[in-house]
């Protein structure tokens, strides 16, 4: 009997640990991550420090599913579906608007939460940003177009003269929960683009293999500068940094990294908001997840914006930048 005993009491005490973790993860939340642009094989750095600080332990008291598209978005759906109804997870995190879109499709009920979404009144995310009314809330890039309206008056600065500019975009239509256009958002590009003396062209892509013609016909539109936008477009960021320069375009873009791969021009999100989003998505699903609703928590956006120059383009492209665009920017790579 005291062998016995002993053998139970040891056992007992080489499976403590790991009953403890059994026990806390029956009893765990569970959520599902939706990555458009990452891959199993290149994740995006780990944020389980960030998750302790909202007070949750990842692998412990809270399970995370990530799913990664690989910049694949029509693989979106089935993902969104795969969290769902597989896995079961009670919240999803959607980076950009593709995923956004996909897991509101998805569901009107599962709160989402979601990180640098694409209008998401006029994509039919949310009603409005301070009371959102339905099942998601999260962080927007910007309340409207005058981001856009911005990056177009800064090239107009920097040449008077050019005339022609091409828009190059994902279709908006995969950002929309009807997958319906954005008419707002073309109207309002026309009337910035009018605003500032251009004639514009628009270029969208759906895939990977359509960025090649996508640059080729704002080429073929005989385009002098360009306001280039779209995650795909980040996807192939060498491709198109070295076409632009090769077709002289004056460029400007909302993604760092195109602006790092050597675009003209950055107006966006400073890194600062960056990091502060990503700290705010967090805190806004430990609310929920504690019972809080998504319906009911705004929508935030940056509270500031940079503006960057990259001096080594202009000089590529034979540029002199006037001084008072140099001393507006935020920042300038030499």
């Amino acid at each position: 009997m005291e062998r016995r005993t002993v053998l139970r009491a040891a056992a007992a005490t080489v499976a403590g640990p790991w009953l403890v973790r059994a026990r806390a993860q029956m009893s765990a939340r569970r959520i599902g991550v939706l990555y458009p642009r990452a891959d199993p094989g290149n994740p995006p750095p780990g944020a389980a420090e960030a998750w302790k600080k909202v007070g949750w332990i990842e692998g412990e008291t809270l399970l995370i599913e990530r799913r990664y598209a690989a910049w694949h978005m029509d693989r979106m759906p089935d993902l969104v579906e795969e969290l769902l109804k597989r896995q079961r997870v009670e919240l999803l995190v959607a980076y950009g608007p593709w995923a956004a879109a996909a897991a509101a499709r998805a569901t009107r009920t599962v709160p989402i939460v979601f990180l640098w979404a694409l209008l998401p009144i006029e994509c039919g995310l949310i009603d409005s940003y301070a009371r959102p009314g339905r099942n998601c809330t999260g962080i927007a890039f910007s309340a409207g177009f005058e981001v856009y309206a911005k990056r177009l008056e800064i090239i107009r600065a920097i040449a008077p003269s050019a005339r022609r500019l091409a828009l190059l975009s994902g279709d908006t239509r995969q950002f929309t929960v009807s997958g319906e256009p954005i008419d707002a958002m073309w109207s309002e590009v026309a009337a910035a683009a009018k605003a500032q003396g251009f004639e514009h062209t628009i270029h969208m892509v759906n895939r990977i293999e359509d960025i090649g013609p996508a640059l080729a016909e704002a080429a073929g539109a005989r385009a002098q500068a360009a306001n280039i936008a779209g995650d795909w477009f980040v996807s192939s960021a060498s491709q198109v940094v070295d076409f632009a320069l090769r077709q002289r375009w004056l460029t400007s873009t909302i993604h760092p990294e195109l602006f790092d791969a050597g675009l003209l021009l950055y107006h966006g999100p400073s890194e600062a908001d960056g990091i502060y989003g990503t700290g705010r998505m967090q805190q806004m699903v430990d609310r929920i997840l504690r019972g809080a609703n998504p319906a009911d928590i705004p929508v935030e956006i940056p509270s500031r914006f940079e503006f960057a120059l990259n001096l080594k383009t202009a000089r590529a492209l034979g540029l002199t930048l006037p001084p008072s665009v140099q001393l507006r920017a935020d920042r300038v790579v030499e």
